[in-house]
């Protein structure tokens, strides 16, 4: 956003006080005259040092201003470089998550032990097919357990379920 400098009041008061000296009633030729306009070109003064004072003391805030948004912006950028990595890392250490996960589902069978030494079930967890029988009151949930049989269901602690 440029700044428009306000137009110099020093200008229209010559101005007036040519136009007023000349014509009016006053200029007698005895220098009579020539003081008032000497007058009243100080008092034009004053406002066009007020103005320019002013502008000096706008544009030093604007230059603050602009500087502290700056400041601000970069600060915005690093943050948002920052969140980008963060997520970036999240993304990776869920696939490295879902990887671990589907490893372990597919434990391949240690050479030497026989199979069956590891138990059907275990009876802290129901098996899977309890589950599948329980589900099936959901047409939705039974339908998406067909279509997905590997899916986990977390149940709640009232029984809903909660994720899958």
């Amino acid at each position: 956003m440029s700044r428009q400098h306000s137009p110099n009041p020093m200008n229209y008061q010559l101005h007036g006080v040519a136009s007023s000296s000349s014509a009016g009633p006053n200029n007698n030729g005895n220098g009579n005259g020539a003081a008032k306009a000497q007058q009243q070109r100080a008092k034009g003064l004053a406002p066009g040092i007020t103005a320019s004072a002013e502008d000096v003391k706008y544009q030093t805030k604007y230059k603050e201003l602009k500087r502290k948004v700056k400041e601000i912006e970069l600060d915005n950028d690093k943050l948002y470089l920052k969140l980008l990595l963060a997520k970036k890392n999240i993304r990776r250490m869920n696939l490295e998550r879902a990887i671990l996960y589907e490893r372990l589902a597919a434990v391949p069978p240690t050479p030497g032990r026989q199979p069956q030494e590891l138990p059907d079930h275990d009876p802290a967890f129901p098996a899977q097919n309890q589950i599948n029988s329980q589900d099936m009151t959901d047409h939705a949930m039974a339908e998406y357990m067909h279509a997905h049989p590997n899916a986990r269901v977390v149940r709640g602690p009232d029984g809903r379920v909660v994720a899958i």
